[in-house]
This record gives structure tokens, sequence and C-alpha cells, in this order.
């Protein structure tokens, strides 16, 4: 009776949403959230907020996510490889 819960997507959706308006550590916030309320964090997420990061000059911190996230056992796609490879070499 707690009524919907979130899912990858939606998480997603809102980390874009804090992407976009220059808050790359309040979509940090929901990636970690997302396994405390039973949401498999997948490859799009972790992009999601590494490119965020990145786009805000914090690139110390993206690839430290990045990190995490080939630790954390995420398979990575081409394409997400090469968008996380260019956003982390430019």
């Amino acid at each position: 009776d707690k009524g919907i819960t979130p899912d990858v997507y939606s998480f997603t959706i809102r980390m874009k949403s804090f992407c976009r308006t220059s808050r790359p550590y309040a979509a940090l916030r929901l990636l970690n959230n997302m396994a405390s309320q039973g949401c498999e964090m997948n490859v799009v997420a972790y992009c999601t907020v590494v490119g965020g990061f990145y786009e805000e000059g914090f690139k110390a911190e993206a690839y430290e996510l990045f990190g995490k996230m080939i630790a954390s056992g995420v398979s990575l796609c081409v394409s997400a490889f090469n968008k996380v490879l260019h956003v982390l070499c430019k």
C-alpha cells in the first residue's frame, strides 16, 4: 500500500533531469538510493551520472564513478563504453 515503486527507468529520468540542470550530485544521490530501494542499477543510469559530472567539469568524480560501475559488475555495451570513454578523454 505504499504506491508505485520507482524502477530503473523512472530513476534514470530523474537523474537525467538533475544532470541537465547542473545538479550531478543530486543525480548521484538518486543513483545511490536505487539499491536501497531494491532497484538494480544499470549501465544507462551510471552513464547518465558520469556524463552529468563531466558536463559540469567534475572529471575526477566522473572517472571515479566509472570505476565503481566497472567494479560493481555492470555490463557495458559497446555504445555505452564509447560514450563514457569519449566523455572521460575530453
